[in-house]
């Protein structure tokens, strides 16, 4: 498409904006490290970012499996993966997150992004994260989630699903 590709780093923060703009938001790398990539999986070696913006964050692990959620305990802030919306690690995958991770990121909403009835682990997302409401891509299709002046907005393409809590 004729489009330049720029390499981003962990610590690297995009915005949109100056801060203090109605509209400013940013986007922090957290991870891959540059001095651990071809030393970590496929998976753990995906993208990790914190959006923020004045209503609040989200944080999109990617395809990170344990390896990865434990990376990012150990070297980053707690207060840097508190989130309120979790777009939860490697599809939702029990086997692969780590309750303690789902703990300390301490969402209001988690987003189960799989394909099927072989990562349905609602329940088990939920004992980690008590107080959150877990949307599963497979009962409500496409998901749309806002952070607003009046709370977290969510939305999703099948409007009869239910969502846990």
């Amino acid at each position: 498409m004729g489009q330049a590709v720029v390499q981003i780093h962990p610590g690297e923060i995009l915005h949109n904006a100056e801060p203090g703009d109605d509209n400013y938001y940013q986007i922090e790398v957290l991870s891959p490290p540059d001095n651990m990539i071809g030393q970590l999986d496929a998976n753990d070696s995906s993208l990790v970012l914190r959006i923020t913006d004045r209503n609040g964050a989200i944080l999109l692990c990617g395809d990170i499996e344990s390896a990865g959620q434990q990376f990012l305990m150990t070297t980053i802030s707690k207060e840097k993966l508190q989130a309120d919306i979790l777009k939860l690690p490697h599809h939702g995958s029990v086997t692969y997150t780590l309750a303690e991770f789902i703990k300390r990121v301490n969402p209001k909403v988690c987003i189960n992004s799989c394909s099927g009835a072989a990562e349905r682990s609602i329940e088990t997302i939920q004992k980690y994260a008590p107080q959150a409401k877990i949307m599963y891509t497979p009962e409500s299709g496409a998901i749309n989630v806002r952070l607003t002046a009046d709370g977290i907005k969510t939305e999703s393409f099948h409007k009869t699903a239910t969502a846990a809590k």
